[in-house]
Parts: structure tokens; C-alpha cells; sequence
């Protein structure tokens, strides 16, 4: 468990709290982009709405261009 919890410190991410703001921009997000499953259309509008440059990703299926200021990067 502590390696995992090793891990899990060791990357450069962090929790948000969801307010209302977010949630508005990842719906507008999901319905932009129907096949977008609405955790990852949280995952963006969070990096939206805290003015992230990028958005990392191992997820090929994600569309490049979100209608948000964020720009997705698929790595791996």
C-alpha cells in the first residue's frame, strides 16, 4: 500500500472539488462530443476552469479540439 501511495503522490496532479462552473463546462464539453464519457469531460473542464496549458492523456479517443482553451496531449 505504500508504494501505491508513493505513486499516487509522485504525480503532478491534484484533487479539485467540482463546483457549478465545472460541471456547466463539462457538460458543454459532452454534448460537443457525444462518444467524450462525462469523467473525462470532467477531467477537461477542471483543466479548463484552472487555466491548465495541457491536458495528458493515454486515451487515443479523446477529440483534439474541445471548444475549451485547454489543448489535449495524448502520450504513450
Amino acid at each position: 500500500m505504500r508504494q501505491v501511495d508513493a505513486f499516487v503522490a509522485a504525480l503532478p496532479a491534484r484533487v479539485e472539488a467540482i463546483d457549478t462552473m465545472t460541471a456547466q463546462t463539462a457538460a458543454r464539453i459532452r454534448a460537443r462530443h457525444r462518444t467524450l464519457r462525462l469523467p473525462d469531460a470532467f477531467v477537461i473542464a477542471t483543466a479548463h476552469v484552472l487555466d491548465a496549458d495541457h491536458v495528458l492523456t493515454t486515451d487515443r479517443r479523446w477529440p483534439r479540439a474541445l471548444g475549451v482553451a485547454v489543448r489535449v496531449v495524448v502520450v504513450g
